[in-house]
């Protein structure tokens, strides 16, 4: 399971569409919140997002 494909997420980048924030280590920005879309453990939809 590499991971290594996909490139480190922008720093700058805050989804509004999000159900949970997360602190994750970006380097040069230091510490951001990214948007970590667990729906499954919060069981709420996100606006804009589809069906099942």
């Amino acid at each position: 399971s590499d991971n290594k494909a996909q490139p480190p997420p922008p720093c700058t980048v805050k989804p509004l569409n999000c159900v949970q924030w997360t602190i994750v280590s970006c380097g040069e920005s230091g510490d951001i919140t990214l948007c970590e879309l667990t729906m499954s453990s919060t069981g709420h939809r996100l606006p804009g997002a589809p069906g099942a």
